[in-house]
C-alpha cells in the first residue's frame, strides 16, 4: 500500500471567502508539548498562526490610556524626566551607558544590560520625588530561565519586570508582570520576526501557566525601536514604535505605569488566591452569584486546561474542587467541578441555558436531558471592584491600522532603499505594496464567568477502553435526539465535553448552545476545530445539488466520489478544495436562505469523536494481552492518515464526502479495529444521505425531521462497536506517540461473559 505524502507539522491556515480558519490541531500537537527545541519552534510558530497575520496597532498615547495601568496621583512624568536629566541618567545622546546596539560590537545581552539599570534609576528617581507604593523589580538575564509552579517553561525572556513573592529568589512566572525581548538590528527582517515570535510566546507562557492572570504585557526593542504589547483573551494589540533612546518621556511613563502598579492593574485576578496545601499549590476561588452572594471553593485537582493554551479564546480551566469558608476552612460537602472561562459578552450564560434545557415541556425529553446534563450548583460573572471583569478594548474608531506579525522580506526594488527606511521606525507598521493581510476573525469583548457543577467525572478524552468510549458516544447520540427535538443544538461536541460519571455519560459545555434556526452571528466559529462538521468550517451548505456548465444537476456526493487509496488522498483533497472554490459549481446559499447550524452537525461532530478514537490512537492491549505487532510502514501510514484527517480541512472534507475513501484509507489500522471502521462508515453514509435530503431545498428544509434516521443509525452503530468489544476482547488505546503507561486488567475466562451481561442490561435500559 502506498503511503501518504508527508503532512507539515504546522500547517498553514486554510482560507475561505477571505476569512482565515485557524488550524487548531497544530496547536494541540506543538504547544501541548514541552520537550525538544524542535517542538518549541513548532509551538512558537503555531502560536503566531493562531493569531492570524496581523494585530491592531495604536498610537502610543491611545495604547497607554486603554491598555496600561494608570499613573498614580502625586507625580508628573515631565518632572521625573527633568529630575533624570539633572542627575545625568538622561543625556543629550540618550540614556547614560546605553549605546546604539546596531553599531556595537558587543553581544546582544551586553548591549541591553543597561536597561535594568535605567529602569531602576527611574524607580529610584520617582521615590526621591515622593512617589510611594510597592514597586516591582527589573531583571535582564536571558541566560536564566524563570521558575514555574505547574508546567516547566522553555522560555528565556531577555528582560522581566516582576513583583517577587515573599521567600522567592529571582524571577518566577507567577510573579512576572511584563516580559521584554531585544534584538540588535532592526533592519534584519528575520531577526525582527524572531523577536516578535519570542515575545508573543512569552505572552502565551504567562497566560497558560497562571490561572490568576487575566491579561499580560510585554515590550520589544530592536536596536532602539520600542513597542509595547498587551494580550488578553480577546486579542493581542501593539503600540506604534518609538525610540527607546530618544523618546525618554514615553519610556519613563511606561515603566512608571508598570513598576508602581497595583497587581489587579497588571492583570492579576484578586478573586483567585494561590494557596499552598501539603507542599502543593491550589487555588481558592470566589464565585459571585447574581444576587451578590459569594461562595468560595478550593481546587483539589486539575481536570482540564487545554483550552487555556491558546492566547485568545475562552481560556477555560476546570478543577475538581471543594467548598470552603471565606477563611479557607473546608465544609463537609461532596466535591464539585468548578469551571473558569471567558465567554463572549453578548452570549447567554451557560447556567441559564442549562436551566432552560433541563426544563423543556416534553416529559420524555425532559427526563432524558436531565440524565444527560450536569446539575448546576451555582454560577455568575466575575466581579472586580464591583465591576464585571471584561477584556480591555479600545474603541473601534481609535485605530484602523494593523501590524504584521511576520514582517515581509524586501524585494529587489526595496533592497535599494536604506535599511532604516525599510523598517518602521517612525511609528507606523511597514507594509509591502504587494502583501496585504488577509481578513482574520475578530474576537468579541469577553466576560469572565464561573460555573460550578455537582457531578464529578472524567472526560471521554482520557478514557482508554473502547467499550466505554463507544458506549458513551451511543448515549450522546441518544441524548442529542432529545436535545434537538426540544429545539436546541449543542455546537461543541468534543471528547473534552463528554463526561463519564459512574455508569452515565454526561454532555457538558453548553455555552455555545443555541435554539435551532438562530442566525445570531459571532465572528469566531463555535466548537472545537477538529470535531467541527465540515460545513461549519466552509460556512455553507455543501450537499446542495450543483449545476455543471452543461446545466446538468448532480449531488455533491456523486461529484465527490473518486477512486484511489492512501497514495491519492492528498491529491483528492486538493481537487475537492478546487471544486468548492469554483464559482461555477460551488453550492452557494440561495438568496434569502442564511446558512444555519443544523442538528446533523452535532451528530457529525459525534462521529468525528468516534473517528478520532479509531484513527488517532494506538492500541496498548487487546483482551488484556499485548496487541499483534504492526510494521513500521503501517504505523507510519496511520499517523499520516490521522494528520490528513485532523490537521487539514480538505482532508476532513474528503473523508466525509468521498464514498469509500474512509474505509479504504483505514485499512492501515490494526485488525481489531475493523468493526470500528465498518460501523463508522455506516454513520458516514447516513450523514451524507441526511445532508443531501435536507439541503435539496434549503429554503423549506426541516433539518430536524431530515435527521430522524441519523440518530438511530448513529446510536446503533456506536452500540454495536461497544457490544462487540464487550463480548469479545476489549481494546485499550492511548494517543499516537504517547508514552503513557496504562494499567490493564488481565482477562479471566469468565470476564467477557460478566462484561456482556452488565453491558446488555444497560443497553436494554437505554
Amino acid at each position: 500500500m502506498t503511503s501518504l505524502p508527508k503532512v507539515p507539522q504546522t500547517p498553514r491556515k486554510s482560507t475561505r471567502n477571505g476569512t482565515a480558519i485557524p488550524t487548531t490541531p497544530a496547536r494541540r500537537q506543538a504547544i501541548h508539548e514541552n520537550g525538544t527545541d524542535r517542538k518549541l519552534d513548532d509551538a512558537r510558530a503555531a502560536n503566531l498562526t493562531d493569531l492570524g497575520e496581523d494585530v491592531r496597532q495604536f498610537d502610543v498615547a491611545t495604547f497607554f490610556s486603554y491598555y496600561l495601568p494608570p499613573i498614580r496621583d502625586g507625580i508628573e512624568v515631565e518632572k521625573l524626566v527633568q529630575y533624570l536629566t539633572k542627575d545625568g541618567t538622561i543625556t543629550p545622546d540618550g540614556w547614560e551607558g546605553f549605546s546604539e546596539p546596531k553599531v556595537s560590537t558587543d553581544k546582544e545581552d551586553t548591549c541591553y544590560a543597561p536597561v535594568e539599570k535605567i529602569v531602576n534609576a527611574i524607580v529610584e528617581a520617582a521615590k526621591s520625588l515622593g512617589y510611594e507604593g510597592t514597586t516591582g523589580k527589573c531583571k535582564c538575564d536571558p541566560r536564566k530561565k524563570p521558575k514555574a509552579s505547574f508546567r516547566e517553561s522553555s522560555c528565556l525572556p531577555d528582560c522581566v519586570l516582576y513583583f517577587p513573592t515573599r521567600g522567592r529568589k529571582g524571577p518566577h512566572w507567577d510573579d512576572i508582570a511584563v516580559t521584554g525581548e531585544f534584538k540588535k538590528d532592526h533592519s534584519n527582517v528575520d531577526r525582527l520576526n524572531d523577536n516578535i515570535e519570542q515575545l508573543v510566546w512569552n505572552l502565551n507562557q504567562t497566560m497558560r501557566n497562571d490561572p490568576c492572570r487575566r491579561f499580560t504585557l510585554g515590550f520589544t526593542i530592536e536596536n532602539t525601536v520600542m513597542r509595547i504589547w498587551h494580550c488578553d483573551r480577546s486579542e493581542v494589540v501593539v503600540s506604534k514604535s518609538f525610540d527607546f533612546n530618544k523618546n525618554n518621556d514615553q519610556v519613563v511613563e511606561f515603566f512608571l505605569r508598570t513598576m508602581f502598579a497595583e497587581p489587579v492593574d497588571l492583570g492579576w485576578d484578586p478573586t483567585i488566591q494561590r494557596v499552598r496545601v501539603n507542599k502543593e499549590y491550589r487555588f481558592r476561588i470566589t464565585v459571585q452569584l447574581e444576587d451578590g452572594q459569594k461562595r468560595f471553593f478550593e481546587t483539589i485537582s486539575q481536570l482540564s486546561t487545554e483550552k487555556a493554551d491558546a492566547l485568545r479564546g475562552r481560556g477555560t480551566r476546570v478543577w475538581k474542587s471543594t467548598e470552603v469558608t471565606r477563611t479557607g476552612r473546608r465544609m463537609n460537602k461532596p466535591p464539585v467541578v468548578l469551571k473558569d472561562t471567558w465567554i463572549d459578552d453578548d452570549r447567554q450564560r451557560e447556567g441559564y441555558i442549562i436551566e432552560q434545557i433541563r426544563n423543556v415541556e416534553n416529559e420524555e425529553h425532559r427526563v432524558t436531558l436531565q440524565e444527560m446534563l450536569l446539575t448546576v450548583e451555582c454560577h455568575g460573572d466575575v466581579l472586580i471592584h464591583d465591576q464585571h471583569d471584561t477584556t480591555r478594548r479600545a474603541p473601534d474608531d481609535a485605530s484602523d491600522e494593523r501590524f504584521l506579525l511576520e514582517q515581509p522580506r524586501p524585494n529587489a526594488q526595496e533592497l535599494k532603499v536604506k535599511a532604516d527606511q525599510i523598517r518602521a521606525t517612525n511609528g507606523s507598521a511597514y507594509r509591502s505594496p504587494d502583501r496585504r493581510p488577509k481578513a482574520i476573525p475578530s474576537y468579541h469583548k469577553k466576560t469572565h464567568y464561573r460555573i460550578v457543577f455537582k457531578e464529578v467525572g472524567k472526560t471521554l478524552q482520557s478514557e482508554k477502553s473502547l467499550v466505554q468510549v463507544y458506549d458513551s458516544l451511543s448515549q450522546v447520540a441518544h441524548g442529542l435526539h432529545a436535545l434537538h427535538a426540544s429545539g436546541w443544538v449543542h455546537r461543541d461536541i468534543s471528547s473534552t465535553n463528554i463526561l463519564i460519571v459512574g455508569d452515565q455519560t454526561k454532555l457538558t459545555d453548553f455555552e455555545y448552545a443555541k435554539k435551532i434556526g438562530d442566525t445570531t452571528v459571532h465572528n469566531v466559529r463555535s466548537g472545537t476545530y477538529f470535531y467541527h462538521a465540515v460545513e461549519i468550517d466552509y460556512h455553507e451548505y455543501m450537499f446542495r445539488p450543483v449545476t455543471s456548465r452543461q446545466g446538468e444537476e448532480s449531488t455533491p456526493k456523486d461529484t465527490a466520489t473518486r477512486p484511489g487509496g492512501l497514495s491519492a488522498f492528498m491529491a483528492q483533497t486538493e481537487l475537492l478544495r478546487n471544486r468548492n472554490s469554483s464559482g461555477q459549481s460551488k453550492a452557494t446559499t440561495a438568496k434569502g436562505t442564511e446558512f444555519v447550524y443544523q442538528p446533523a452537525h452535532d451528530v457529525e461532530s459525534t462521529w468525528w469523536n468516534g473517528v478520532d478514537f479509531a484513527i488517532n490512537r494506538e492500541i496498548v492491549s487487546v483482551g488484556g494481552q499485548d496487541p499483534e505487532p504492526r510494521t513500521e510502514q503501517q504505523r507510519d501510514e496511520q499517523e499520516r492518515f490521522a494528520a490528513a484527517l485532523f490537521h487539514t480541512l480538505s482532508g476532513r472534507d474528503l473523508a466525509l464526502r468521498a464514498e469509500g475513501n474512509f474505509m479504504k484509507n483505514a485499512q492501515c489500522l490494526h485488525p481489531s479495529l475493523a468493526i470500528c471502521v465498518q460501523e463508522l462508515e455506516e454513520i458516514r453514509d447516513e450523514l451524507v444521505l441526511t445532508y443531501t435530503k435536507a439541503e435539496k431545498d434549503v429554503a423549506t428544509a426541516d433539518f430536524f425531521n431530515a435527521s430522524q434516521c441519523l440518530y438511530s443509525r448513529a446510536q446503533f452503530a456506536f452500540l454495536t462497536i461497544a457490544k462487540h468489544f464487550a463480548t469479545t476482547q476489549n481494546v485499550w488505546v492511548r494517543h499516537i506517540g504517547s508514552t503513557e503507561v496504562i494499567a490493564v486488567k488481565r482477562s479471566r475466562p469468565d470476564d467477557a461473559e460478566d462484561e456482556e451481561t452488565d453491558y446488555l442490561k444497560k443497553a436494554r435500559h437505554d
